[in-house]
């Protein structure tokens, strides 16, 4: 139908993050302003500026929050059923020229990044350490840039290995896509 969610009524950032865990991207409440007069309101605005989300890419938004985070991340293409996917580290990242920028990442994401592999280094450390990390995603991202498939590769280095799939969403000016962990483990 196209309808979107908007929640009200957010007050600290926990709630926040909850909701946008579970796909609510609009939100409005105290967390981020208090009510105001129309004045007021034309002055916020102006101080925001360029925080502000661009309306011509509106389409494009519309599309990347198609992605349904809590059942089927990558519809038409993944052997998961609706439901089973709460649980599968994914991200919805966008390409902007050589620079990668995380819309979204859900919980099991995290998980798996602050895992340790038995030495007390977390995989996020490891990553960070990996700048070819980095590199690997944008081939990826432009491996699957404007396909109706998604893609599946590996990634191993310094004891570190993960698969990925990932599919493209959109692009305007930017390109967004979606990606799961389908397997992570250390090598020791």
């Amino acid at each position: 139908m196209g309808i979107e969610t908007l929640c009200e009524g957010i007050e600290n950032r926990s709630q926040s993050d909850f909701l946008k865990e579970i796909g609510c991207r609009y939100q409005q409440g105290y967390l981020f302003a208090a009510s105001m007069q129309p004045d007021e309101l034309r002055q916020f605005l102006g101080k925001a500026g360029d925080q502000l989300e661009d309306i011509s890419l509106s389409d494009y938004y519309s599309q990347i929050d198609r992605v349904n985070v809590l059942s089927d991340p990558q519809p038409g293409g993944t052997e998961f059923q609706p439901g089973e996917n709460i649980d599968v580290p994914m991200a919805i990242v966008e390409k902007d020229g050589d620079n990668i920028n995380y819309f979204y990442f859900n919980h099991a994401l995290k998980r798996v990044l602050e895992a340790t592999g038995g030495n007390q280094q977390s995989l996020a450390e490891k990553i960070a350490q990996t700048p070819a990390v980095d590199k690997f995603l944008l081939e990826q991202m432009d491996r699957c840039q404007g396909k109706d498939q998604a893609i599946s590769a590996s990634y191993e280095a310094g004891g570190l290995e993960f698969k990925i799939r990932m599919r493209w969403l959109a692009s305007q000016k930017k390109s967004s896509f979606v990606y799961i962990v389908t397997s992570e483990h250390y090598q020791e």
